[in-house]
């Protein structure tokens, strides 16, 4: 509800880019010494941040057009597709954090 208030004053993308820059700085220094990026990943670090920076602006503009209970569902359908999408293309294994994050729960 908050969140749909906000980006309604603010704009989509005025609101999403508030919000990753202050999370981005947020967590510069934890993770400043371990970036250990090469000039070869980032074609694919762009396209990752392009592809996140896509779906949040959509995310954003369906919620004005939508409850936030569907919002929600369709947020949490992440939560899901991301480790299978990963397991598809790149042939990586599900871990059991990732099963774990996925436990749905009945009446909630």
């Amino acid at each position: 509800m908050a969140q749909r208030m906000v980006a309604n004053h603010l704009g989509v993308f005025l609101f999403n880019g508030g919000r990753f820059l202050f999370g981005g700085l947020i967590l510069l220094p934890v993770v400043w010494k371990n970036l250990r990026y090469k000039r070869k990943d980032l074609p694919w670090v762009a396209a990752a941040g392009l592809l996140l920076f896509t779906a949040s602006a959509l995310q954003q503009q369906g919620l004005r057009s939508t409850t936030a209970a569907n919002a929600g569902f369709i947020t949490g359908l992440y939560v899901v597709m991301i480790p299978l999408l990963m397991a598809v293309l790149w042939k990586s294994p599900i871990r059991t954090t990732a099963w774990a994050g996925t436990r749905f729960r009945r009446g909630s």
